[in-house]
């Protein structure tokens, strides 16, 4: 931010020329003259915005506060406070706000700069009054707080203070603080400042997790802290709240959609309809949020913020639809699809026929250049669907143009078995039912992983019903990873990762097609190992 040298502002306040309401001109111009000799002397400089403030002020105690409070955040900001003149300007700014409250007793703002600049000015010193003499500062921050009970200044100044005393707080002023840090917290930006701070002195888990209000925002910021710690056991905690909290909010946030649509504001809602369909959790976890988002939504353009979602939402309910049945309707599946940006032609065909039709699919896969692998979800979805409407040499021809690296998927097998069934050709079924007995198994190796943009994916044949998966993890960094296991599009949450260890994945199986993916969410790439069933128990 550019700044204001002292010089310059007394050149703007040389500028107030008019008579004001509540001094005369001449005792406010005194007093102004006063007020940048002061920050002259103190070497201070005030941002333009600041010094504008200054000058419009007609009450010159306020204008005084107004100073006192920049010259404070001057030594609260980082690009300033290691600069040359901190000790000057915080001995001005504390001058300042004792002569705003020995006018005006009741200025909150003057106030905290009075008890905020005290306590920098000791623990930067290292000075032991901050201890022996804690009231110097405390008083006038209990004051603002009683003055100004609805501002987040004094509550956040006063709360960081108690944080960084910590252990040196008796038992009764510790109880004091958490309560005072409890309210602190109801504000998403005092939560960012000093949720790391409390997780450096926090007794527990329990009792940081306590503290956090129940707003997904908060418990997003939680996981991050942790996660940036390496602390993946808390960070895995955390994100299952903010799955519960998310939950909460979406499902708020729906009703306040539909509301917006009965009172006539079909834009609102529409955006506010998007926003849940892109936070929705992916899965069947969120697929009746989903499917009443693309019931009730009003036609219109998606943000350019809620595509990038709404995409990944397109995805995995693709994924399902090839798996075991589409988890919305053709209608719901088609709205989706409309309402995501820059979809890839491959994608696009897809999503055209699981919206069920085919005939316009078709006219989208005439506009790809080449056959590339990324056509093969495609192709092999178009076959099944030409298979079951008797066109079966259309099918065999699709099938055909699949790329070679999906001769051994369960998926290609699948197609041609129900190409064989449907053309009546025992031979031939009986060779895909034998290919796909050949590709069910209860352990899968690490080769047997396809990676695509980041994800690491397991399509897999159990040949069994299972209880869930166990996935050893090959490779970590040294400090381990936390990564995050999808089974058939859904979440199953996020775990810590260590190399050599194994992650249990306690989700039932049946002993149809199934995919597995895993995405490295922090701490490094993750590189999964082999994949063994969890058998029931006998």
């Amino acid at each position: 931010m550019p700044r204001l040298p002292a010089r310059a502002l007394l050149a703007a306040i040389a500028l107030l020329a008019a008579p004001l309401p509540l001094v005369p001109w001449r005792e406010w111009r005194a007093a102004q003259e006063r007020l940048a000799g002061v920050l002259r002397a103190s070497g201070g400089d005030l941002p333009p915005r600041v010094a504008a403030d200054v000058r419009r002020e007609p009450d010159p105690h306020r204008a005084a506060a107004v100073a006192a409070t920049a010259l404070l955040a001057a030594e609260l900001d980082p690009r300033t406070a290691a600069g040359p003149g901190g000790a000057e300007r915080q001995a001005a700014a504390r001058a300042l706000a004792a002569r705003v409250l020995a006018a005006r007793p009741a200025a909150w703002d003057a106030a905290t700069v009075l008890g905020a600049s005290t306590y920098l000015t000791w623990a930067r010193g290292r000075d032991p009054r901050l201890l022996t003499s804690y009231a110097s500062w405390e008083e006038p921050l209990l004051a603002a707080l009683a003055r100004g009970p609805g501002k987040r200044e004094p509550r956040r100044f006063l709360a960081a203070a108690y944080l960084e005393l910590w252990p040196a707080l008796a038992p009764e002023k510790r109880a004091f603080a958490h309560r005072l840090l409890a309210r602190a917290f109801r504000d998403h930006e005092t939560f960012r400042a000093l949720i790391g701070p409390w997780l450096a002195v926090a007794p527990s888990r329990a009792a940081v997790f306590a503290l956090v209000p129940p707003r997904p925002e908060a418990w997003g910021e939680l996981q991050g802290v942790l996660a940036s710690r390496r602390d993946w056991e808390g960070a895995t905690a955390a994100h299952a709240r903010w799955r519960r909290s998310l939950r909460a909010r979406l499902e708020a946030d729906l009703a306040e959609a539909e509301d917006r649509l009965r009172g006539g504001d079909p834009e609102g809602a529409r955006n506010l309809f998007l926003t849940v369909a892109a936070r929705a959790e992916q899965g069947p976890g969120g697929a009746d949020l989903l499917a009443r988002v693309l019931a009730l939504c009003p036609p219109g353009p998606a943000g350019a913020g809620v595509a990038g979602p709404l995409r990944e939402q397109l995805g995995w309910v693709l994924d399902r639809c090839r798996l075991d049945g589409c988890p919305l309707s053709a209608t719901a599946v088609r709205r989706l699809a409309g309402f995501c940006r820059n979809l890839r032609l491959e994608q696009s065909a897809l999503a055209t026929l699981a919206g069920g039709d085919l005939e316009r699919a078709e006219r989208i896969e005439r506009r790809a250049p080449e056959w590339t692998e990324a056509w093969a979800p495609y192709l092999i979805e178009k076959a099944r669907v030409l298979a079951r409407r008797g066109r079966l040499e259309e099918a065999a021809t699709a099938l055909a143009l699949v790329h070679i690296t999906w001769d051994r998927s369960p998926f290609t097998w699948r197609a041609r078995a129900e190409l064989a069934h449907a053309a009546g050709d025992p031979a031939a079924a009986a060779a895909a039912r034998q290919a796909l007995a050949q590709l069910a198994a209860s352990t899968w190796p690490a080769t047997a992983w396809t990676w695509e943009r980041g994800r690491a994916r397991l399509a897999f044949l159990p040949d069994a019903p299972a209880r869930g998966l166990q996935i050893r993890i090959d490779e970590t960094p040294a400090e381990g990873a936390w990564v995050e296991l999808r089974v058939d599009g859904g979440v199953a949450g996020r775990f810590p990762a260590r190399r050599g260890e194994t992650i249990p994945l306690r989700t039932p199986l049946s002993a149809g097609l199934h995919l597995l993916d895993l995405y490295t969410v922090a701490g490094g790439q993750a590189l999964p190992g082999t994949v063994r069933l969890l058998q029931p128990p006998r």
